[in-house]
């Protein structure tokens, strides 16, 4: 599989979507380190989705399929799919990531220019909103919490690979900007232990 998405809850690695053998798929799979099984497939086959966990749900945000960026916005309860209220904007090579209880979405394309907002999804009013602008627009990109703070890093700006690292802390909503030791993009899979 190429282009899908990862994450982990309770215990158990799950990937999702992606292109295979030049396809879009809707294929979910999970893995509790002893073995792989499919679980109920998303409802359209999708590539360039992001996964993210909060709450005990798994949500499934975004993607690409029959040449349209996609608004679908899913979550898994362990055995079947509901989807959302769609996203804001249609897009897809973004990342999501779980904070505080809230879904985030950061980045991506829509097929224009590497998008530039961050928009959060709280479950308990079923609504979404814009609440930040990253300073570097791009596509491809990692993203990961913790504590109060969302991390979005590496990524395409449209002209090159960049090693830009950005931290959105939360309660002030300002921007702290590092380099990462290289330019990276296509994401990465990152799990904060503690």
């Amino acid at each position: 599989m190429f282009r899908c998405a990862a994450a982990v809850l309770d215990a158990r690695v799950y990937l999702v979507a992606g292109t295979s053998w030049g396809k879009e798929i809707s294929l979910v799979e999970r893995c509790d380190g002893r073995g792989w099984e499919e679980v109920e497939p998303l409802s359209l086959a999708r590539s360039g989705c992001a996964a993210a966990v909060t709450g005990g749900h798994l949500y499934v945000v975004g993607g690409f399929a029959r040449g349209d960026s996609l608004r679908l916005f899913e979550r898994f309860d362990g055995s079947k799919w509901t989807q959302l209220r769609p996203t804001l904007t249609g897009r897809w090579s973004c990342a999501a990531v779980g904070l505080q209880g809230s879904i985030y979405l950061c980045g991506g394309y829509n097929g224009g220019v590497p998008l530039d907002s961050v928009d959060r999804y709280d479950p308990r009013f079923g609504w979404w909103e814009r609440v930040a602008t990253l300073p570097t627009p791009r596509k491809r990109i990692a993203a990961l919490a913790r504590e109060d703070t969302l991390y979005i890093m590496g990524g395409f700006d449209g002209s090159q690979t960049t090693s830009v690292s950005e931290q959105l802390v939360l309660p002030s909503k300002k921007w702290k900007t590092s380099e990462l030791p290289v330019a990276t993009e296509w994401g990465a899979a990152v799990r904060v232990l503690r």
